[in-house]
Formats: C-alpha cells, sequence, structure tokens
C-alpha cells in the first residue's frame, strides 16, 4: 500500500511541476503559489510514504520538523492562494471595468506575495 502511495505523490507533483513554465502561471503569483505548494506537499507525502513504510521507529526526527513546518505553511499558503485568485475571479466577472494604473497593479501584487510567502513563513517560523 505504501508503494502505490508513493507513485501516486511522485505522479501528482510530476503533473503538477509540469505547468511551472507556462506562461500564465509563471507570471501570476496565487497561480504559480498554489502549484508550488502542492508540489512540495506532494513530494513529502511520496517521500514518507517510502521512509515509513512498514516502520514506526522515530529514526528521522530533524526531517520530521522540516516536514511538519512545511505542511504547516501550505495549510495557510494555499487558502490565501485561493483567496486571491478569488478576488481576481470576482473582478473578471463584476460589471467593472477591468482597468488599473500601475500603482494598484503593484499593490494588488505585493498583496498576493504577503498572502501566499510572507504569511506562510512567518506562521512556519513562529510555530513549534
Amino acid at each position: 500500500m505504501a508503494a502505490a502511495l508513493a507513485v501516486i505523490s511522485f505522479i501528482c507533483a510530476a503533473l503538477l511541476a509540469v505547468f511551472i513554465p507556462v506562461k500564465r502561471v509563471r507570471n501570476n503569483v496565487p497561480h504559480l503559489a498554489v502549484i508550488l505548494w502542492l508540489v512540495g506537499y506532494n513530494l513529502v507525502r511520496g517521500i514518507n510514504a517510502v521512509v515509513w513504510d512498514g516502520n514506526i521507529d522515530h529514526h528521522a526526527p530533524v526531517w520530521c520538523d522540516i516536514v511538519t513546518k512545511l505542511m504547516l505553511g501550505a495549510n495557510i499558503a494555499l487558502p490565501g492562494a485561493f483567496l486571491c485568485i478569488a478576488r481576481d475571479l470576482e473582478h473578471a466577472s463584476s460589471s467593472r471595468p477591468y482597468v488599473f494604473p500601475k500603482s494598484t497593479i503593484r499593490n494588488q501584487t505585493i498583496l498576493e506575495l504577503v498572502l501566499c510567502y510572507v504569511i506562510p513563513l512567518i506562521y512556519m517560523l513562529l510555530r513549534k
């Protein structure tokens, strides 16, 4: 069972990683954040399935600490990224004009970076 979980996790990570070079994803902060956090999460799940297959000994405490921090960060970053995507969808579906000055676009990008990367990293650093 663990071999199947590892294979599925690595396949999912590879399928998600295929979208990283796509220009639409690469130039959009929340889309790239969703893909990067999910790739990391799937890689961790796959490695855990291989390392802990039929083993309950605690022989990798540092790995457990790193993985726990990464999973905590993903649990904060993914909702933030989806919130930014929902904001973009709301702007696109509204009847308001979609023309913004450069300062507004800069502020939106800063907000997206904060929600997708800065807040999760701060949460990871402050969490025991």
